[in-house]
């Protein structure tokens, strides 16, 4: 009977983990590849990034490998109107000066410093999904709010540490916005 009762205990905490999923997996990976891929038709970034990286988008993605798998699928069947998308996986040591957006995904706090450092005045785009990061200099947090009219992923944006990375958003997509920091 003492068997039984810890193979049941086992078995519910595997279902129990199972079901918690992968705590650094994007709430809805499709619409955040989605969103990434379309945000690099709604970006400008300075005019000699453009030049030097020739006709290449490259979004770098620190963290999670569902995503990363994704926005590949999505990129070979993408046309955007800023280049050609090329997808990299990254570590939070890695450099990161020839990326051009950078998806944070469930980063401890440390990692997450030592990343926004490293990128800090570039013109990096930093998105994540972890709540609470964009008050910490992620420039596109990805929120959790929910509005049962329209599927639109809502997002929080630090508008100062977009002026200080010389990227260029338009005032349309600063107004979707659900809050803004700075």
């Amino acid at each position: 009977m003492k068997k039984s009762a810890t193979l049941l205990l086992t078995l519910t905490l595997a279902l129990g983990i199972a079901a918690l999923g992968d705590d650094n997996a994007p709430k809805n990976t499709e619409n955040t590849a989605e969103f990434i891929i379309e945000l690099t038709d709604k970006i400008e970034w300075p005019a000699d990034v453009m030049d030097a990286n020739k006709g290449v988008i490259t979004i770098t993605v620190v963290g999670d490998s569902l995503l990363t798998s994704k926005l590949r699928e999505m990129a070979e069947s993408t046309e955007t109107a800023g280049g050609k998308l090329e997808i990299k996986s990254a570590l939070p040591d890695d450099d990161f000066s020839s990326t051009e957006i950078l998806f944070i995904a469930g980063q401890e706090l440390s990692d997450l410093a030592k990343i926004l450092k490293s990128t800090e005045g570039m013109p990096v785009l930093t998105i994540t999904d972890v709540e609470g990061f964009a008050r910490y200099g992620v420039i596109i947090e990805i929120s959790d709010e929910k509005d049962s009219k329209d599927s639109e992923i809502k997002f929080i944006l630090n508008k100062m540490v977009l002026k200080k990375s010389g990227l260029k958003m338009s005032d349309k997509l600063i107004k979707k916005a659900i809050k803004v920091f700075g």
